[in-house]
């Protein structure tokens, strides 16, 4: 019994022994990844969105230009050809295909180390000059994956377009001024058109072309000898993009019954050297759309807060001659004598048809005694501040009126930049205090002596009870230093 019972302790302790080793084991094993982990450093994951964004949005530009090329072949097709609409010749679309076939190929080689996937629907072309409102169109999807930035599905619609819409003719004995609009897909005005891409079907000599603004032109042009039944204008625009109009039914100079429009603007007061104070008010009045006749007369009237009218002069055309149906204009009021406070400015013109426009106003505020930023100075120098070598930094901010003297008790609010020698903005400090008699206030910037980069200080605002404060009047604005 005892030799049977001590080989099974035996048996048992080989068991323990064998369960401990391997417990022992799983434990190293443990720590020793525990280690591992412990001492390995996880690269971040870094995507090149900046790359991707980048390439992708060339691409987008890219196809947007080709699409434009495309579209420019297709109407030179269709102009070469006699034709005003594309459905009366569809296969002048052939070409614009052909055009973004050849892009595709072309962009498939060029990123083919980016893994670019493209996919462009078939562009759809549409041309119509049949009416007074023509346009040239082309659209189309496109979707590309970029495999090597991860960029997948990435989807845009493009479009491009050209719109020309007859606004008015006007006829003389021996030549006519034809007004038109152009604009784009966006609805942005078209400019730098030249008369050398333009042909009128019944002009025997295009004499010139005015640009009014807002996509509005004017060609002036001799009739030809023999009047062509249906009378149009074809021009290219300065993408290549032809488009076409006809003007056959537009209405004529004798359907005149509006006036026309005015459009104010107001620019800075001046001041003489005698104290006489002066306001230039400017507007520009145009008939274009309305009868396209010319101007002939503005008016500017002034009404104070309470109603009551205190000025009424003729304005003055820039050009010095009322002689088209769109005039810039202006009126110099001296309002020395006027009081500080809000009035209103009226504007209207007259054509050529008689036809009075409606009035145009525009709310001002008068002011005399304004404040504003004469100069501002800067310099630097070493003290020692509390025991430490340190750079203190001392700006001077003077302050005057309308009449360049010194203002008392304007409160100057600015701020501290300070940036390091990369441009890198590593401290931000505001500060605000009263100007003196002498119209200046002092302000004290400390840094420590071995500080690198620059130290700005920029002016926020003014304010003082008395007077308001003008901005714009403003000589400095801000004034820095290099440390150290």
């Amino acid at each position: 019994m005892y030799k049977h019972g001590g080989k099974r302790n035996i048996f048992r302790n080989k068991r323990g022994q064998f369960l401990i080793l391997v417990s022992l084991g799983i434990v190293i094993m443990v720590v020793c990844l525990s280690l591992a982990i412990a001492n390995t450093t996880i690269s971040p994951l870094n995507f090149p969105k900046t790359r991707f964004r980048e390439t992708a949005i060339q691409i987008y530009m890219n196809f947007k230009e080709a699409l434009a090329i495309a579209l420019a072949e297709v109407t030179k097709e269709l102009s070469n050809k006699g034709y005003m609409s594309l459905s009366e010749y569809p296969a002048a679309a052939n070409r614009g295909y052909e055009v973004l076939t050849e892009w595709m190929k072309t962009a498939l080689l060029r990123y083919s180390s980016l893994g670019l996937n493209l996919d462009v629907s078939k562009p759809r072309f549409e041309c119509n000059w049949t009416t007074l409102e023509g346009y040239s169109r082309a659209e189309a999807n496109i979707t590309m994956d970029i495999l090597s930035y991860g960029l997948y599905n990435w989807k845009s619609r493009v479009i491009i377009e050209l719109n020309l819409r007859i606004i008015s003719l006007k006829n003389e004995s021996e030549n006519a001024i034809l007004f038109f609009n152009l604009k784009d897909e966006y609805g942005a005005p078209i400019t730098g058109l030249s008369k050398i891409s333009m042909n009128v079907t019944d002009a025997s000599a295009l004499l010139s072309l005015t640009y009014y603004g807002n996509g509005n032109y004017a060609v002036n042009y001799n009739l030809s000898d023999s009047q062509p039944s249906a009378r149009r204008i074809i021009l290219q625009g300065p993408n290549g993009v032809i488009v076409g109009a006809d003007f056959s039914t537009v209405p004529s100079d004798e359907n005149d019954t509006i006036g026309p429009t005015a459009t104010i603007t107001i620019t800075k007061t001046k001041y003489s050297k005698n104290e006489t104070r002066m306001i230039n008010i400017t507007a520009t009045i145009s008939d274009i759309g309305r009868g396209s006749s010319k101007i002939v007369v503005a008016e500017c009237y002034v009404k104070n807060a309470r109603g009551e009218n205190i000025v009424n002069v003729t304005m003055t055309p820039e050009d010095g001659g009322f002689d088209s149906p769109q005039e810039k204009v202006f009126a110099q009021l001296n309002i020395t004598e006027w009081a500080t406070g809000e009035y209103i400015i009226y504007v209207r013109g007259k054509d050529e048809a008689e036809n009075w426009g409606d009035f145009t106003s525009k709310n001002i505020t008068i002011t005399f005694q304004g404040i504003h930023v004469k100069e501002i100075t800067i310099k630097k120098e070493s003290v020692m501040r509390w025991g430490r070598r340190q750079i203190r930094i001392t700006v001077n901010v003077l302050v005057v009126d309308q009449d360049k003297e010194p203002v008392r008790g304007a409160t100057v609010y600015g701020t501290w930049i300070l940036r390091d020698n990369q441009g890198n903005e590593i401290q931000r400090t505001d500060v605000s205090d009263r100007t003196q008699g002498n119209g200046k206030v002092t302000f004290q910037h400390y840094v420590s002596a071995n500080t690198q980069g620059s130290c700005t200080f920029i002016i926020r605002s003014l304010y003082h009870v008395n007077y308001p404060y003008d901005p714009d009047a403003d000589e400095m604005k801000e004034v820095s230093i290099t440390l150290p």
